[in-house]
């Protein structure tokens, strides 16, 4: 990150105020603010005074900056001790800091530089597996287990022996079989649910065990405490007056409605009404009704009122008093679109209890839920291993509750002093919990800090429970007991000027203008550039009329192009929302032969490599898998042509290839159906395979399916990055191995879905392609967002929906019965309220893609046209939500057709030549493994 090394940052004050090491604080840093070096000076601020370096502790939220942070540490040390005072400004400042931390090192002993383990810098997760190891006996994990970051299988496991359990017994549980008739008897999506659920069960599991039989309150409780709040959040909007005007015209049109026969309108809930209207969940219907009178069916505001309304005509023709009161209210709303929505989302208000159905179906899955997670506990300890979610409960149970602590927490409560917590907007409510126990013992003046850094603007990870609301609450409330004064930097050290004046303007009128916990809307921090003015930095925006994604590949090659071009040092990047996005990219850069590197870019089962060692490995293990056997006679091993393998299909008794390929020639009339070439690749792969089959069970898995892919001559048709993605797969056959053999053959094909291939080691990092959210954290001179007007993949809708909100507790949906028609009105409102997260962080993707620029960035992304001269990009797209801000910076371009009908790639089949061999050995080789063979005998 450059620094202007000639002028003080505009928020040079609030820099300072931050090293005040007696106060805690709540650091708002937006993109390319310096947070990370301010945390540097922080903890040398703090090692300058502390008796212990233990007695801070810095918590990150991955190893890469939890590395990168002690190792900058170390190099201001390091640097100290040197003794030349750098020139530059900001630089000194860190020196200066450094060398009072030396000192105090070099006055107790400590000798940091070389004991950097006395450096308490670690990940959450691994902070709270050193407190498991602490007190083994309350954490209730026994012998420390293995940490599984893929957890699915076991969660799928624990699932199923819960439900066979149940239905062994001589009376099925009633839990179990009223859910399977709510669902249909679909056994499958209950385990599915049962599945989901213990993968997040962090989020409910302490709220279902608080006290025996009250989950049925705890939850009405929540949806009354968020009914109430959305209430009087309309009320507000809507103001006293109004809403006081508001129930009188209401009382009038219910007696009109009444009188004329017509008590059936929702309206007619105010018959009789005579009192203050309040926002309590007990007037529910009564602001939906006002909600009815003042919208239309399509959620427009009306223009008119009528008869039909309660407002009749007086015989002239002309609105008598009331009408023209209740036109003018409308008239008076009519540019209020805030409160129009909100109106509008009255419409979808849950009611705050349970009925008798809704609770029966919650109960059984409540109590069901429990039992899962013993389950659960069951799977881990057979297994060995355990997921992240079970560590930090049980350094939570280790450490004991805030009212009841265990020596463990005394301890901590006795040792620490300073605690300071980087990336604070990724934060979930197990790690927010964990602070308020590490915390709970501290008083007001007493020594003890709280140092929390992020930028809510950058919180772009709700898949990994992240909160965002959890940031907002704790500027407005502190931490637990922990109050902390709240500071924001201003200062971008990354981007040109001109960059940071396009980020002001265009994210200004994006982003919500008020914060909101339970949303997660954040409002945007103006930043400013700390570069010289002259350097303007590019913008560059291109729309297209219609996808066209040949184009678009096109353009960011030419962009890349004329990039290098204009400096041939320039790091450059390709940011994408979804893998997918980036397919005619990565075509065109093979093509062309354009190196670059992709970082977690192309899932390892999507290589082709991989998915021929997949086909290997089950037709070794299952001789009778023929599509396994098929996939193998087309791998480049032996490469097949596509009419000697019909001709051997159909040879194949049964169908099944295995036996036609296994006879001896001289048996069976399918060899003299192939061709010769044919004949003698089959006889190649006959020979090697009957050699690896007879071998099983006597040597490991990975052993079996590498010496056989090698004696094929895998090795020889492949070259770079491909050999590092064989080797991941010989590993994962490695950790899957189960005496040789593996057991569930969709483990190898789900190992694959979360391992990602190898970028290609000879490229160099001048270029590199990655999604939004491996970019996070990263920063290149000139940046390319293509695909802006694409949708991600959706995924499935969910059986059941809840949330946590820091104030309410949980809410949760009840599931609904399979054969249901209407969507739940609970199930739908938490649904709204996901919708929403959903749309505010959509936004903070697009910023943390557009602030990763230091000189340029360049936008891609298409549009359609609803009519003349207007156009509209796809709803949910990242163009979508960024389009009132840049619809009127740049026109639209035509489409050229030719890129969409003509999208078509040539097909080939790499192959060895039919006549190869495993080449031989050199003598010296030859000789030192015989020498090897005698000294083992």
């Amino acid at each position: 990150m450059e620094r202007n090394a000639h002028r003080q940052p505009a928020d040079a004050a609030i820099r300072e105020r931050a090293l005040d090491i007696g106060r805690s604080f709540i650091v708002q840093a937006p993109a390319g603010s310096g947070k990370t070096e301010l945390l540097i000076r922080r903890i040398l601020a703090l090692l300058a005074a502390v008796e212990k370096p233990e007695e801070i502790l810095a918590i990150t939220f991955t190893r890469k900056a939890a590395g990168e942070m002690k190792v900058r540490l170390l190099d201001a040390l390091e640097m100290a001790a040197e003794g030349n005072a750098p020139l530059e400004e900001h630089k000194r400042q860190t020196w200066e800091l450094a060398r009072a931390a030396l000192a105090n090192d070099q006055a107790r002993g400590w000798e940091l530089r070389g004991n950097p383990a006395r450096l308490q810098v670690m990940t959450i997760d691994s902070f709270c597996l050193s407190l498991t190891r602490r007190m083994p006996w309350l954490a209730r994990l026994g012998e420390q287990p293995g940490i599984s970051e893929d957890a699915d299988a076991l969660y799928r496991q624990a699932a199923e022996n819960l439900l066979l359990k149940l239905e062994k017994q001589a009376a099925p549980a009633e839990q179990i079989r009223f859910m399977l008739q709510h669902l249909d008897n679909r056994m499958v999506t209950l385990r599915g649910l049962l599945t989901d659920m213990l993968a997040r069960r962090d989020q409910w599991l302490r709220h279902l065990l608080d006290e025996s039989g009250q989950s049925r309150r705890h939850l009405e409780t929540a949806l009354a405490a968020h009914v109430t709040t959305v209430l009087e959040d309309v009320s507000a909007l809507l103001g006293y007056g109004v809403c006081r005007e508001l129930v009188e015209l209401a009382t009038f049109a219910t007696s009109n409605l009444v009188a004329s026969g017509k008590s059936d309108k929702p309206i007619c809930i105010f018959d009789g009404f005579d009192g203050r209207l309040e926002p309590l969940p007990q007037y529910r219907d009564h602001w939906l009704a006002l909600a009815d009178l003042l919208l239309t069916g399509q959620g427009t505001l009306r223009r008119q009122v009528n008869v039909g309304n309660g407002f009749p005509a007086d015989k002239k023709g002309d609105p008598p008093l009331m009408k023209q009161r209740m036109l003018d209210l409308l008239a008076g709303l009519a540019e209020d679109e805030e409160c129009i929505s909100a109106l509008r989302g009255l419409k979808s208000l849950p009611r705050v209890t349970f009925s008798e159905e809704q609770w029966q179906a919650l109960q059984c899955l409540v109590e069901l839920l429990p039992r899962a997670v013993v389950e659960l506990k069951e799977v881990f300890r057979e297994a060995g291993q355990v997921d992240f979610i079970e560590i930090a409960g049980s350094a939570k149970m280790a450490l004991g509750s805030i009212d009841a602590p265990e020596e463990l927490l005394l301890q901590m409560d006795s040792r620490l002093s300073h605690i300071l917590v980087d990336e604070y907007q990724d934060t979930s409510y197990t790690q927010y919990d964990l602070l308020m126990k590490l915390t709970a013992g501290w008083q007001p003046d007493d020594g003890r800090t709280l140092f929390v850094v992020g930028d809510p603007m950058q919180s772009i990870y709700r898949f990994r429970e992240a909160d965002v609301g959890l940031f907002l609450k704790a500027q407005a409330e502190g931490i637990g007991t922990v109050r902390m004064e709240a500071l924001t930097l201003t200062t971008n050290f990354r981007s040109r000027t001109g960059l940071v004046e396009w980020f002001n303007a265009k994210f200004i009128t994006l982003f919500p203008h008020e914060e909101e916990v339970l949303t997660g809307a954040v409002a945007y921090a103006p930043a400013v550039a700390q570069e010289e003015e002259a350097n303007e930095g590019t913008i560059g925006m291109t729309w297209y009329d219609g996808r066209d994604d040949v184009g678009e590949a096109e353009m960011v090659l030419s962009l890349i192009a004329q990039a290098q071009k204009d400096d041939p040092d320039a790091t450059l990047a390709v940011l994408v929302r979804s893998r997918s996005h980036l397919k005619e990219v990565i075509r065109l850069f093979r093509e062309r032969k354009i190196p670059f590197q992709a970082q977690e870019l192309a899932l390892l089962g999507d290589r082709p490599i991989a998915q021929d060692l997949l086909a290997l490995t089950r037709a070794l293990l299952h001789p009778g898998d023929s599509i396994a056997w098929l996939s193998l006679l087309r791998a480049p091993w032996c490469g097949l042509s596509l009419d000697d393998l019909c001709h051997l299909v159909e040879s194949a008794s049964g169908g099944q290839v295995y036996d036609a390929i296994f006879k001896e020639p001289t048996q069976v009339d399918m060899f003299t159906s192939l061709s010769r070439e044919g004949q003698r690749r089959v006889e190649r792969l006959r020979k090697v395979a009957l050699s690896t089959v007879n071998g099983r069970g006597r040597v490991g898995l990975r052993h079996l399916v590498e010496s056989a892919w090698i004696a094929l001559g895998g090795p020889a048709v492949i070259d770079g990055s491909a050999l590092v993605e064989a080797e991941q797969v010989f590993s994962l056959l490695d950790q899957l191995d189960h005496g040789g053999d593996l057991p569930v053959l969709d483990d190898i094909a789900k190992g694959f879905e979360k391992l990602y291939a190898a970028a290609d080691p000879e490229a160099g990092s001048e270029l590199q392609v990655m999604t939004i959210h491996r970019a996070k954290g990263l920063e290149f001179d000139t940046v390319i967002v293509p695909g802006l007007g694409r949708l991600p993949r959706r995924g499935d809708k969910p059986l059941l929906r809840w949330l946590e909100h820091p104030d309410y507790g949980l809410m949760m949906s009840p599931v609904p019965p399979a054969e249901a028609e209407k969507e739940d009105a609970i199930y739908r409102a938490i649904g709204e309220i996901l919708d929403q997260r959903d749309r505010h962080e959509t936004l903070r993707l697009f910023y943390v893609a557009a602030t990763r620029a230091r000189k340029a960035l360049h936008l891609l992304g298409h549009v359609r046209q609803a009519d003349e001269d207007d156009y509209t990009p796809s709803s949910g797209s990242l163009l979508d939500t960024i389009w009132p801000a840049v619809s009127q910076d740049v026109p639209v371009l035509a489409v050229d057709e030719k890129n969409i009908t003509e999208d078509k790639q040539k097909s080939f089949v790499r192959r060895l030549p039919d006549d190869w061999s495993l080449p031989e050995l050199a003598p010296s080789v030859r000789s030192t493994v015989k020498a090897a063979a005698s000294a083992s005998d």
